[in-house]
């Protein structure tokens, strides 16, 4: 239900986009949870595809935080990794 008028305005932030991949083997890591260090409530979880071209396990997620972004890279029995990604304004 939608109280008032519709509108379509643009929100500050980005898509972050990945592929989670074994450190060792390099083979493609499901079901990792990827998420924004500062907020945990932001992020996506990697899943493989039926697509070819998609070769890997992906994940993505629109984030409000723009430029440097650190992320949490989870899953049970690997502990936490971190990375810091250029997340682009309006991509």
């Amino acid at each position: 239900v939608l109280l008032g008028a519709p509108t379509c305005a643009a929100v500050p932030g980005g898509l972050v986009i990945g592929q989670v991949t074994d450190a060792n083997t390099k083979a493609p890591l499901a079901g990792v949870s990827v998420t924004e260090t500062a907020a945990p409530t932001v992020g996506g979880t990697s899943a493989t595809t039926a697509d070819p071209a998609l070769k890997g396990a992906f994940y993505w997620f629109f984030s409000p935080t723009t430029g440097s972004v650190p992320l949490t890279a989870t899953k049970a029995l690997l502990g936490p990794f971190f990375t810091t990604i250029s997340a682009m304004p309006n991509a």
